[in-house]
């Protein structure tokens, strides 16, 4: 792995994300351990379809240039692929939608730390994480080893522990870690926007 690589998977950021947190039953034939890449198709296959149209659209532009009416035929093939990927995810056990409330997190390209209230976690188990990112609306699911748990103070009812647990991806799509690199980038540069809007509002004052 080269230096900029490194410092790409090593950069950390402070985030709030729609997440899902599962421990893994590895004895589960339809589950993310017995088959990760068919695991990822199932549940974020609108993602996985948006993010092949994006890494496509230079093409398709260049097609455009050539040939209008079949740079247009291609686009509707694109659509009608959409709405059936659309009614094949209302069977998908990740349903970001309706989840109203956030989670803190300190994630990179290579791993996640979060607090959870999931019982008897342990460093070396397995946990899949499911991430709705907010700057694209890409849905990411990864199977991640945690590597430490802390014990966190702070309130609970009915005797749930909180715990800090820090994971690295086990098992990560290409394509998923390109998507959270760029979430980062682009979560990086609009903190700085909303930093020069601030020292901007308050030297005008």
């Amino acid at each position: 792995m080269t230096g900029d690589e490194n410092r790409r998977e090593g950069f950390r950021m402070d985030d709030l994300l729609k997440l899902q947190v599962k421990t893994v039953d590895q004895d589960d034939p339809d589950g993310i351990f017995a088959d990760f890449d068919a695991y990822r198709v199932r549940t974020c296959l609108r993602s996985h379809l948006r993010n092949q149209n994006e890494d496509r659209l230079p093409k398709l532009q260049s097609i455009r240039k050539r040939d209008s009416e079949v740079a247009d035929y291609l686009e509707h093939l694109e659509t009608q692929i959409a709405h059936l990927a659309a009614r094949l995810s209302n069977d998908s056990d990740m349903e970001f939608g309706d989840m109203q409330q956030e989670t803190a997190v300190n994630m990179s390209a290579s791993g996640l730390r979060f607090c959870t209230n999931l019982p008897d976690l342990v460093p070396g188990q397995l946990l899949e994480l499911g991430m709705l990112l907010s700057t694209s609306g890409t849905e990411v699911v990864t199977l991640a080893e945690i590597l430490r748990v802390e014990a966190v103070e702070r309130e609970v009812s009915e005797g749930e522990q909180t715990v800090k647990v820090s994971t690295q991806f086990a098992k990560i799509h290409p394509d998923d870690t390109e998507a959270i690199i760029r979430h980062m980038a682009k979560l990086q540069l609009l903190q700085l926007q909303a930093r020069r809007n601030q020292y901007d509002s308050d030297d005008s004052e």
